[in-house]
């Protein structure tokens, strides 16, 4: 196989000599490649609950059972799937399903992955018991994971779940807010040249900081795990799920989360005056609309109107600082300045951010602006002839292939978030038209799903909306 110098070489040598060809044969390539990124135009397949079903199947493959989450390590929390498998505990009655999500949540709520004690989660994994993370924060994590575990209280009405998700939604309020009220993208692994150090703990230091007394009671629900591939100490977690540690010292789960804050408060003093991580200050229309969605669902399912308060001024600022004169968004803005033109997740992803904070409210105001950006979504990214819709417009500037975002990735698909709130406002009185529009891109989305259910999460979300 020739190296990269020689490849260029005969480019050069065939745009000298024969140019023409080289141009007909670039041509001809686009178009391969534009007619790989379309999918098969939509057939008339069925679009119901069967379809729950494959995703269940996969699901239940991939399960850890030992440590719950899917697949082996590196590992990451799905928060998408354990949402699809609360969504089928409440359509269903399925215990297995609920089982696998307690499990799932209980063990990454107890592991390294969890920050215990400035709250939020870490990006991933690098083992199965979700012990030792990659230490880098991003905000899309936390506000899906937020979202996850609010869902799981909703279920279960377990405080536990309700304490994760205030820590994780005051970890953004706290580290990852601009003061003008929108949210940075994420806060980097590393600290003085090294990963994780500034979270990492030798005991002896927590040995020095906690009196007798209240380090007693910490060692018998925290632990150190010192392993040799960090350099600088070790990964705080719990013992076990923290549930069942309140069972095994024979007192109330609240009280004892109540003692143990004494001892997180003076350990996490001590680590803010640390070298801190680096924060990533570009503020991203779609990360921001998913933190939006949870923030908003916070304060309308747990009664604090701190959270609704965040959301609006979040949902403010995207609206007064991105959008475009003619109604459109911008997708990023860093210190005073918008720009890049929106994707498909950031006018879908704020979308729902919207409804949410209408659903939490009840203003309608927020549910006209979701319905105008709805608006958008449908006259720049939808796909008359096929369904569904496509992740850039068609007119962005040096665009060669026109793809679609159906599968999920880090991030939900714009797709399937698209979906979701045009069903979402479509249920609304007056707002029936944009049915239509969700329907078309589940029918598009019907042949994905039966051929990679695992990626596709945020359609399921939406499709078991729709039933």
């Amino acid at each position: 196989m020739p190296g990269f110098p020689q490849v260029l070489w005969a480019v050069a040598e065939a745009w000298q000599t024969h140019r023409a060809e080289a141009v007909e044969q670039a041509h001809r390539l686009t178009e391969l490649l534009r007619e790989d990124a379309l999918p098969e135009p939509a057939r008339k397949a069925p679009v119901g609950p069967h379809l729950l079903d494959e995703a269940w199947t996969w699901q239940s493959h991939s399960f850890d059972p030992q440590w719950g989450g899917f697949g082996e390590a590196p590992k990451f929390p799905h928060a998408l799937d354990q949402r699809l498998l609360l969504r089928r505990f409440r359509r269903f009655g399925h215990q297995a399903a609920l089982d696998m999500v307690r499990r799932s949540l209980d063990r990454m709520a107890a592991g390294g992955i969890f920050d215990h004690l400035g709250g939020g989660f870490h990006r991933y994994s690098t083992d199965a018991a979700w012990l030792v993370p990659h230490f880098e924060k991003m905000l899309y994590d936390n506000a899906m994971l937020a979202l996850c575990y609010l869902e799981a209280w909703e279920v279960t009405r377990s405080a536990y779940y309700a304490g994760v998700a205030r820590q994780t939604l005051d970890y953004i309020l706290r580290d990852l807010a601009d003061p003008a009220g929108s949210f940075y993208s994420s806060e980097d692994a590393d600290s003085e040249g090294g990963e994780g150090r500034f979270y990492l703990w030798d005991p002896s230091e927590i040995r020095a900081l906690l009196p007798p007394e209240e380090l007693e009671l910490f060692g018998k629900v925290y632990a150190v795990t010192v392993l040799g591939q960090l350099d600088g100490g070790g990964v705080l977690h719990l013992i076990e799920p923290f549930e069942a540690a309140a069972e095994r010292l024979g007192v109330d789960s609240q009280q004892l989360d109540a003692q143990l804050a004494r001892c997180r408060k003076c350990l996490w003093e001590a680590r803010s005056r640390r070298p801190r991580p680096g924060k990533d200050d570009k503020v991203l229309v779609a990360w921001n609309g998913l933190a939006i969605e949870a923030l908003a669902q916070a304060g309308k399912l747990l009664g604090e109107p701190r959270y609704i308060e965040a959301a609006q001024r979040a949902a403010q600022f995207m609206l007064a600082e991105l959008r475009t004169p003619e109604g459109g968004l911008w997708h990023t803005w860093r210190r005073g300045k918008a720009g890049i033109p929106g994707l498909l997740d950031d006018y879908a992803a704020l979308a729902n951010g919207l409804i949410a904070l209408h659903e939490a409210t009840g203003e309608v105001r927020w549910l006209d602006e979701a319905a105008a950006l709805a608006d958008q979504i449908l006259a720049r990214f939808a796909d008359p002839a096929r369904g569904g819709f496509f992740l850039a417009e068609a007119d962005r500037p040096g665009l060669l292939v026109r793809k679609k975002d159906m599968l999920d990735s880090a991030t939900p698909s714009g797709g399937g978030l698209a979906t979701a709130a045009l069903l979402r406002l479509g249920k609304q009185p007056g707002r029936e038209h944009y049915l239509h529009a969700a329907q078309t891109a589940l029918a598009a989305a019907t042949p994905w799903i039966e051929y990679a259910p695992m990626g596709m999460s945020q359609f399921l979300l939406a499709l078991d909306a729709s039933i």
